[in-house]
């Protein structure tokens, strides 16, 4: 009877490692733009900046190709999730927040291309830099600063900086409960305190409603058409890339409005996903009734910046579509 509950006990930790090792080599979900929106009950966001040391400017006097990739895991959960990060100068408020579950996290990876087209990493090299997301919080990561570091390395510090998010309108009506030192879990910045978290308990009423703070007196409507010829079975994958970026190109539109109140239509681009630098080279503006050149400049300069999943070279073409009322 022992020999049996030995190999039973063999049997189940078999498995518990199976599960384990499943887990870690699932692909990570990528994390969406947090533009907004009420948070749910379990939910935060984060943000950081980045600058670059060290690095030679190319041709195109850019030292780097792409957005920064980073991956991060939940270590409860033991689920990987990564985002793109465009970047953003120390005094700017944050361009990019991103919204995930609350709970405590590992830095695992960071990768970018610089402007030789080289692909470079940084991983610890012993555990991960860790931070901790609470609900209804922002957490902030601070500034990173990048450094070339042999072939292919890529060296990054960390560094807390004070808190650059900021609210139109009352804080006592605002869904965030404060902003906090991601790495300490201390306060920089109090915003709605207690009464954030017990909106969300409430479920303030709808899941769906805008935050009164983030509303629009123009209703906008954008949508994208992506057309990868004969990749097409790879579309999925690249626009679910595409629609994380959706807050940035909208912002691309909404900032021409405030010059040019009618305009609208369709911007349209053609594109080389390149598999070496997994971004849209060769990006041209194609045509367009949406043809407002700082409208396009801003558009280019935002899906370049984009990295994507990008397994073998495909040619394609991106058409937006404005529409303001």
């Amino acid at each position: 009877m022992p020999r049996v509950w030995t190999a039973l006990r063999l049997v189940m930790l078999a498995v518990t490692l199976l599960h384990a090792l499943m887990a870690r080599a699932a692909a990570p979900t990528q994390l969406n733009n947090w533009s907004g929106e009420y948070f749910d009950k379990k939910q935060g966001a984060l943000y950081f900046k980045y600058q670059l040391k060290g690095f030679k400017a190319g041709k195109q006097q850019s030292v780097i190709t792409g957005s920064l990739t980073v991956t991060i895991r939940n270590i409860l959960k033991d689920k990987l999730y990564f985002l793109g990060q465009a970047q953003s100068a120390a005094e700017e408020a944050p361009r990019d927040l991103w919204k995930l579950p609350a709970g405590k996290y590992l830095i695992e990876s960071v990768t970018m291309v610089d402007a030789a087209g080289t692909k470079r990493s940084w991983e610890p090299e012993k555990e991960g830099k860790k931070f901790i997301v609470k609900r209804q919080t922002i957490s902030n990561l601070g500034i990173w600063t990048l450094s070339p570091k042999g072939e292919g390395g890529l060296g990054v510090s960390f560094k807390m900086a004070d808190n650059s998010y900021s609210e139109d309108g009352k804080r006592k009506q605002s869904s965030v409960a404060a902003v906090v030192d991601g790495f300490t879990g201390l306060v920089q910045e109090k915003f709605a305190g207690k009464a954030a978290k017990k909106g969300a308990a409430d479920d303030y009423s709808s899941k769906t409603e805008a935050r009164a703070s983030y509303t629009f007196t123009r209703e906008i409507a954008m949508f994208y058409s992506l057309n990868l010829f004969r990749y097409n079975y790879h579309a999925k994958q690249i626009a679910g890339v595409l629609s994380a970026s959706d807050a940035q190109i909208r912002r691309c539109y909404t900032d021409r409005l405030d010059e040019n109140e009618k305009l609208k239509g369709e911007a349209k681009f053609s594109f080389l996903l390149s598999k070496q630098t997994g971004t849209m080279s060769k990006l041209k503006h194609s045509g367009g009734g949406a043809n407002d050149a700082k409208l396009i400049e801003c558009m280019y300069l935002e899906l370049g910046q984009i990295q994507f999943p990008v397994p073998e070279n495909m040619i394609g073409e991106l058409v937006y579509t404005f529409d303001v009322r």
